[in-house]
């Protein structure tokens, strides 16, 4: 199989032995668990304290010697945690669920497959800055602007480099692996919880299969009469890669969705969703890390033994600002809308002694959240830093209140005062939000039995459904107001089964049809795509702005140019950022896409003397570019490195192309 040709599988299950194990250990003593949840929990918690770790090792340390030292520390804090260790500690093989494990195994194996075989969404701005990270920069920055802080999510992206330093995967599989391991531990935990709240099998495989595949109901609008559809149309703007898609909606429905890097058979626009996306479909830089994390917290809260068991949660809540800061806010207002709300009915505001470990736990992962890195480490720096001092950050934020409405990242704004736009709306957020209900009424159970962490997550979904009157009008772009809405989506996805088959157990039989027959509208989106996505399995992919030719130079050349600190002219950016791991002088600094004046001017005009003199050591470039400024690349100054011949897809058939590097460092 071509995935394990691409790493070194031995260190890889290294790797996942320790961290495996040292959180199989932190669940025996500080967690009350039952045998079997162990192992798989353990898996997910060492892997969250490791790459939690290895960020502040990182700092001061070369990268494969940060992670394994991560990963040897989260196992040493196992064994602590275990000490002393005895037999009765270790259980037999019959407590071990086999069935679970190669069940997840097989989910992870062809989740990578697929992410493989597709290059979607936010690859050109992810991939560059991976590589750049893999190179030691971390904290990142932002890729085409040295001196811009990246203060992004990157939680995952530090997993995608454990691989590529530790297992020596090249990046793209990096990327693929950790996104199909987390989504396939996210949908484990989502099994286990379902299992726990009904003791049942079958509702915790469903409920497994829901998460995966819930999501929108865009493709109900296929069935909606063509007069009704017009007006619809009509009402909405399109934008981003809907409007890439068609002029209308009308049109948009029956064509396939514009995406760049999507497989052979591209997805349908009637069956993806801007604003509840399934989680097929989370290709995106941060993937289900935020969901994985809160997932974690959900099995484990609770069950603590001991205060100690604070150390592994603290982590938890402060990784889970690194991978999400939007689910770490609403967290957060959802801890405070339960502390009221204990107050007022309570009138007093003496916390109970079952609340003041989770005070503390909460305190001690907010001053993590603020000096680890990521977007609150970034806020506070531009409060505290001197103006005079001071360097840029990438992000901007921003807030407007606005009338109700929901943000769809392909349909636009879609107001819920206006009729044509509130169906459309309706549709994008599908019936699966129809459990909401249900996830406030057992929030306010937990809350009623002190279970602090589980009352403080529903609660979060208040704030995050209030966001309708919000809108987002930061540098990431409107489209990022989905992110607020998704605290909603993802608590009605993880309890939509459990709750409505306990709700079921005394109700007439319509009602169960009625729920069967939602249930099954939501998932078929899903299905789909699904199943589109298995097609793309036997051709696997760079990404979309990378070919084989760039790969080859990759293999040769990823962070072996010297000197480290000189920068590659490309016409094309983020490919000589992903393919050497070496910066460029690109960006505006406020939006990694927008190109500065003097980038394009040198990309116009590459003289090799001015290139040099603006700091760059390196010219890559393809055959079409380097026809074009022949007369100044092939001064007697430029060296050339190397030249990769291959070919590029042209006029539907393939013309000969190739890569070359220069060095042009003497052209002083």
């Amino acid at each position: 199989m071509y995935l394990f040709n691409e790493l070194q599988i031995l260190p890889l299950l290294l790797l996942f032995l320790l961290w495996g194990f040292g959180g199989w250990l932190l669940t025996l003593r500080w967690f009350d668990l039952e045998p079997h949840e162990r192992g798989l929990i353990g898996f997910g918690l060492g892997l969250v304290i490791a790459n939690w770790t290895g960020n502040f090792l990182a700092r001061f340390l070369p990268l494969p010697v940060a992670f394994w030292g991560a990963a040897l520390l989260t196992l040493a804090l196992g064994i602590l945690s275990a000490w002393p260790l005895n037999r009765e500690l270790f259980p037999g093989w019959k407590n071990i669920r086999w069935s679970a494990w190669l069940l997840f195994i097989g989910t992870a194996f062809v989740l990578t497959l697929i992410g493989r075989g597709l290059g979607i969404l936010d690859e050109y701005q992810n991939f560059p800055a991976i590589s750049i990270m893999a190179t030691g920069d971390i904290p990142p920055h932002l890729p085409g602007a040295p001196d811009v802080h990246y203060g992004y999510h990157y939680f995952l992206f530090l997993l995608d480099v454990q691989f590529m330093r530790v297992a020596s995967a090249p990046l793209w599989t990096a990327v693929d692996l950790a996104h199909g391991l987390t989504l396939a531990l996210a949908i484990t935990f989502v099994g286990l919880l379902a299992w726990r709240l009904t003791r049942s099998k079958t509702v915790a495989r469903v409920s497994a299969a829901f998460f995966l595949l819930a999501g929108g109901t865009r493709w109900l609008l296929l069935l909606v009469p063509g007069t009704l559809l017009n007006r619809v149309s009509s009402s909405l703007t399109l934008i981003g890669s809907g409007s890439d898609t068609a002029p209308s909606l009308f049109e948009a429905l029956s064509r396939p969705w514009a995406v760049a890097g999507a497989g052979p058979i591209p997805f349908p626009f009637a069956f993806v969703n801007g604003v509840n996306p399934t989680a097929v479909m989370t290709r995106h830089g941060y993937g289900v890390s935020a969901l994985l994390i809160l997932l974690l917290m959900l099995l484990l809260a609770g069950r603590q033994k001991t205060w100690k068991a604070g150390i592994p949660l603290t982590i938890l809540l402060a990784s889970l600002a690194l991978a999400n800061e939007v689910d770490f806010v609403l967290l957060y207002l959802g801890i405070l809308l339960i502390a009221i709300l204990w107050m007022v009915e309570n009138k007093t505001i003496r916390p109970p002694q079952s609340a003041r470990f989770w005070i503390v736990v909460t305190i001690l992962a907010g001053v993590f959240a603020l000096i680890q890195g990521g977007m609150a480490t970034e806020v506070l720096r531009g409060r505290l830093a001197p103006p005079d001092t001071q360097t840029a950050s990438y992000f901007k934020v921003g807030f407007s209140l606005v009338p109700p409405q929901v943000v769809s990242s392909h349909l636009g704004k879609l107001s819920l005062l206006q009729p044509f736009q509130l169906l459309a709306a309706l549709l994008e957020v599908g019936p699966l939000v129809l459990a909401f209900p249900l996830v406030l009424i057992w929030g306010y159970k937990a809350l009623r039995e002190e279970k602090w962490f589980q009352a403080a997550l529903a609660a979060s979904a208040i704030p995050s459904l209030f966001s309708i009157f919000i809108e987002y009008s930061g540098n990431a772009g409107v489209t990022a107001t989905t992110r607020l809405l998704a605290n909603v989506f993802f608590l009605c996805k993880i309890f939509a089964v459990p709750l409505f088959w306990l709700w079921l157990q005394n109700q007439p039989e319509w009602k169960h049809h009625a729920v069967y027959g939602l249930g099954l509208l939501a998932m078929l989106g899903g299905v789909v795509l699904f199943a589109i996505q298995l097609i793309a399995v036997p051709r696997p992919v760079y990404t979309e702005f990378l070919t084989d030719m760039d790969a080859r130079f990759y293999q040769e050349y990823w962070d072996r140019l010297s000197p480290p600190s000189a920068w590659i002219l490309d016409p094309s950016p983020s490919r000589a950022q992903t393919v050497f791991g070496r910066q460029s002088q690109a960006s505006a600094g406020t939006d990694w896409a927008v190109f500065t004046p003097e980038y394009r001017a040198l990309v116009q005009n590459p003289d090799p003397y001015r290139l040099n003199a603006a700091g760059y050591g390196y010219v890559y470039a393809d055959k079409e570019y380097w026809k074009l400024h022949a007369s100044q690349l092939e001064r007697p100054c430029v060296q050339v490195v190397k030249t990769i011949e291959g070919v590029k897809q042209a006029h539907g058939g393939f013309a000969p192309d190739f890569r070359r590097l220069v060095d042009i460092s003497a052209c002083k």
